[in-house]
């Protein structure tokens, strides 16, 4: 499901899931499941926390439990 974040004034979260991988999300839209809420705040308030919290953004790295 893609959603579309076009209001700069929109207030966002980010959000994580237990992969470590982080994404921002508007907050009048529930949570995908198994994701939770790092911050919320304006756009660039959660992707500047996003940039500081996600180190490894190499996606779809399976990890020893995935096998």
């Amino acid at each position: 499901m893609a959603l579309l974040i076009d209001d700069e004034a929109e207030q966002l979260r980010a959000i994580s899931n237990p992969k470590g991988q982080y994404s921002i999300w508007p907050i009048n839209v529930d949570l995908p499941p198994g994701w939770t809420e790092s911050v919320a705040g304006s756009r660039d308030y959660c992707l500047d926390e996003i940039d500081r919290l996600w180190k490894d953004i190499h996606l779809g790295r399976k990890s020893q439990t995935d096998y």
